[in-house]
């Protein structure tokens, strides 16, 4: 099981991150000061240690200059004071991980499993493994052109580039083993691919879109409306999540399973954000 240290002095906070770290099964501990990490490290290596640039006696920097000279394998994350970014001392350790404050909690089981896959200094990053070749007797794509342009979005561009759009949707399916990908423009069901029939993947578009409609007017409201808005929906056994590609793009994600939430956003805003390069002009 993947050992993680988490040292930060503010109790609740430090209990706040272990619980959730135990609930995505990792071996967590805690410490409210760095005094006895070094020993415990020594005692049983762990593969990442959490250090909150707030420690004192010995400082975060300190304590993390130690865990390295002790064993380089020690992959380390650190969390900024509130609001602010590493300082060139920090950078200059190359740690795997920056845990900013304020996060939101469903992220964390995807900040955390990059970091465990983050090179150490003097790593080189190994090539991606070879994605497995999906199904296709079980996977469909499909799709209706587009006729009318919105502000920033262009339907020829889009036709123009509807494969690799779809070889993004098709790698982000197998990526979260998804149930289905969607693509949607206002109420149109643009693009689709998954193991969804016709008729599910329309009435999930036609829901996103409701439900879109009142999410921006809301967020007009709260003048938020140039920002990424984003849906999600969880229950025991499936996950859905939307965001905005561009104005009225919706990009939709279906995933049944023990697909975390967290992974899910991350995995769809890289996708969202390459469909954005090839739709928008």
């Amino acid at each position: 099981m993947t050992r993680i240290l988490v040292v930060d002095p503010n109790e609740a906070f430090a209990t706040l991150l272990s619980e959730e770290l135990q609930r995505q099964q990792y071996d967590v501990t805690m410490f409210y000061s760095g005094s006895e990490v070094l020993a415990a490290a020594r005692k049983r290596t762990p593969d990442l240690v959490v250090l909150d640039m707030a420690l004192e006696d010995p400082g975060a920097l300190e304590l993390a200059q130690e865990l390295r000279a002790y064993d380089a394998r020690i992959r380390l994350m650190l969390i900024p004071f509130m609001g602010e970014t590493l300082v060139p001392e920090a950078e200059a350790l190359q740690v795997q991980g920056v845990l900013s404050k304020p996060f939101f909690i469903p992220d964390l089981p995807a900040m955390i499993e990059q970091a465990l896959q983050s090179p150490l200094p003097g790593e080189v990053s190994a090539p991606p493994a070879p994605e497995p070749e999906p199904e296709l007797a079980e996977v469909h794509v499909g799709g209706q052109a587009l006729t009318e342009a919105v502000a920033g979005f262009s339907p020829q561009v889009f036709e123009t580039h509807r494969r690799e759009v779809q070889r993004q949707m098709g790698d982000l399916l197998d990526e979260l083993g998804a149930e289905g990908v969607l693509l949607t423009h206002d109420d149109t069901l643009v693009v689709w691919v998954g193991r969804l029939d016709n008729d599910g993947a329309a009435v999930i578009g036609r829901a996103v879109a409701d439900s879109w409609c009142r999410s921006t007017e809301i967020a007009a409201v709260l003048g938020a409306a140039h920002t990424r808005l984003e849906l999600s929906l969880t229950s025991d056994d499936s996950n859905l999540y939307a965001l905005s590609v561009s104005t009225n793009l919706i990009l939709t994600v279906v995933a049944r399973g023990a697909a975390a939430l967290g992974l899910v956003r991350h995995r769809a805003r890289r996708a969202a954000n390459a469909i954005e390069k090839c739709c928008l002009e």
